[in-house]
């Protein structure tokens, strides 16, 4: 149900297909903006994602909506070069619209603890763990980063267990890279990631580690690509790009306007109001009878864009943006 005067280009050299999710978020603008012209892109990187957007503009695009979210570029403070590229988009006349995650759940934000010295983090007093239910044969992935980008020589680690470390669980994955700043195999990053098929199911135990006892406290971040963490926070749970200042980022609604238990809260980690608007999702469309998540959501909030552009034409994206928020209901005030 997509138009047949659409520009689809690969970035990745992969080729296009297989998955639905594009076509199911390029059918909610349509289905918005039935007037618009549509250019897809299908990206894989952050080098990728920023030639999409040149390429973009370059074409005259004047609303971009990107239905991803990137993990661990930088500490979901609207830094880093992700943002760089959003934010260039409004700069050069195009407004992005952003996903702000379905993440809810699935996050954990604190400075790191360490009453005992043990070097391990402290996820609640006397608990050194935090832990998430795994389905055998179900992948999970797992994203430790923390606050001292662009680059750091604070070293921390992440551990899984099976069964409870404290009473003889087995590590079954690790991440340790490098960031201690010494010999030739420095990761500057401040960055671990997990990727992890369990033979059985059950609770497994997540720790988070100083590397030595001199490495400094700072806040970090816990997310998981994938069922939600033990102990969890809500807010500032959302992802880059939705953190980027230009960017307007969509929250979820029901089709009774509630939001969504799962869509993703702000603040962002610098302390801004994040997302402007929400939209719905589970909606229909000629793959699915429900399209779920916040990646539907922010179609409908572009598509929306769209519209406001074609019967405004004059005004520029910081009134097109204020008038889609200042027009809007509020649906969760608290």
């Amino acid at each position: 149900e997509l138009p047949a005067n659409l520009t689809l280009v690969d970035y990745t050299g992969s080729g296009t297909g297989g998955d639905s999710h594009g076509t199911n978020v390029a059918e909610v603008v349509h289905d918005m903006a039935p007037g618009a012209t549509l250019y897809l892109a299908k990206v894989g990187t952050e080098t990728q994602l920023a030639q999409a957007k040149n390429d973009m503009v370059a074409a005259g695009v004047k609303v971009i909506n990107h239905s991803a979210a990137w993990f661990g570029a930088a500490f979901y403070d609207g830094t880093g070069s992700i943002c760089a590229t959003a934010n260039g988009a409004t700069q050069a006349g195009t407004q992005w619209v952003n996903a702000m995650g379905n993440h809810r759940y699935k996050h954990y934000l604190a400075a790191f603890t360490d009453s005992n010295a043990d070097l391990r983090h402290e996820f609640t007093t006397g608990q050194n763990y935090n832990t998430i239910a795994l389905t055998a044969g179900s992948s999970i992935s797992l994203i430790l980063n923390w606050d001292a980008y662009p680059q750091t020589t604070v070293d921390y680690d992440m551990y899984l267990y099976n069964g409870n470390p404290d009473t003889g669980g087995t590590l079954v994955a690790s991440s340790t890279n490098k960031q201690s700043g010494k010999g030739t195999a420095w990761y500057y990053l401040p960055y671990e990631s997990i990727n992890y098929t369990p033979g059985v199911g059950g609770t497994y135990y997540i720790e988070v580690r100083k590397a030595t006892a001199s490495t400094t406290h700072l806040r970090f971040t816990l997310f998981s690509a994938g069922p939600d963490l033990g102990i969890k926070t809500t807010s500032s749970s959302l992802l880059q790009p939705a953190d980027c200042s230009s960017v307007i980022s969509v929250g979820a609604t029901d089709l009774n306007d509630a939001p969504e238990y799962f869509s993703s809260e702000g603040p962002t980690t610098d302390n801004r109001s994040k997302p402007e608007i929400a939209a719905p999702n589970r909606v229909q469309t000629s793959l699915t009878s429900s399209f779920a998540g916040t990646s539907a959501s922010s179609p409908h909030a572009a598509g929306a864009v769209a519209l406001l552009m074609a019967q405004n034409p004059g005004y520029t994206l910081a009134q097109i943006r204020a008038l889609l928020t200042t027009t809007s209901t509020d649906v969760y005030t608290t």
